[in-house]
């Protein structure tokens, strides 16, 4: 519906539901036809019929078009989503589980394994690992850290925003490596971190949910992951594999270190298990 609709020949019932859907509009791409016609005390008959009136086929096309329509936001993303599981007739297990074995194929058609093994290697070898892990990455750059320094390696997560990034990107040198998530779009931090890498000819890695992207021209390499279309909710499970996959191929290349440092670590909370 649109500001110049012709309400003149709609029914009592015709111009109730598009009162409703006018002033509910957010609350309405939460319903299914069913719980609408509930809601508003008609049926769903009425509610077909009321759909082509206004120039749609069914309810379907009617939250389609309103989504397409709407300027993206977090809030505009999540119920995109929730439409599409509606809409699709599954559960929402089943749902979510179709997107994200979607999202994971995809993913692993896109991932050179020798372009892997040489990032491996990179981090492997490298003195000191700077990860750049800003707003919803930064559970992955934990993650990464959090395994990593098990292997041995020095890894520092680094600020998010100007001031405190240049204190730190101070101290990185050639024979360091830097790890970006790169998600969506090239930020000015990220921009600045990678030409500075760039500038001293330290090794960069990006990983980006674009498959055309601003970081290949100022990075090293650069690795896919499918998180869902721009304007929909972006998923983490496969950034979250490609990690995984990141860490047991480092495991394997550092494995008696590896496995030396697991060791030493258990024994530690054998020794002071009981708070001694």
């Amino acid at each position: 519906m649109n500001n110049q609709q012709n309400f003149s020949d709609f029914t009592k019932s015709e111009r109730k539901i598009a009162d409703f859907i006018e002033k509910n509009k957010n609350a309405v791409m939460y319903l299914n036809e069913t719980e609408l016609a509930s809601t508003l005390g008609s049926s769903n008959a009425t509610l077909s019929r009321f759909w082509r009136k206004i120039g749609y086929r069914n309810f379907k096309e009617f939250k389609k078009r309103y989504l397409e329509q709407q300027v993206i936001t977090p809030k505009t993303k999540f119920e995109r989503i929730l439409a599409k599981v509606e809409d699709n007739g599954k559960s929402l297990q089943q749902s979510i589980f179709d997107f994200v074995q979607y999202q994971l194929t995809d993913t692993l058609e896109h991932i050179d394994e020798t372009q892997s093994q040489i990032c491996v290697k990179r981090i492997a070898t490298c003195r000191k690992l700077f990860i750049y892990a800003p707003t919803s990455s930064t559970g992955l750059g934990f993650l990464l850290k959090h395994r990593l320094m098990r292997f041995g390696i020095d890894v520092v997560i680094l600020a998010s925003y100007d001031q405190e990034l240049f204190e730190q990107i101070l101290h990185l040198q050639e024979n360091d490596c830097v790890f970006v998530f790169g998600f969506v779009k090239l930020t000015r931090e990220a921009a600045i971190l990678l030409d500075h890498a760039k500038e001293i000819q330290s090794h960069s890695i990006v990983l980006t949910d674009n498959i055309v992207h601003e970081f290949q021209t100022r990075c090293t390499q650069t690795f896919y992951v499918n998180r869902g279309d721009l304007e929909e909710f972006h998923s983490m499970v496969a950034a979250t594999f490609f990690i995984e996959h990141l860490i047991v191929s480092l495991g394997q290349m550092k494995s008696e270190k590896a496995l030396g440092n697991l060791e030493y670590l258990n024994n530690l909370r054998e020794k002071y298990k009981n708070g001694r």
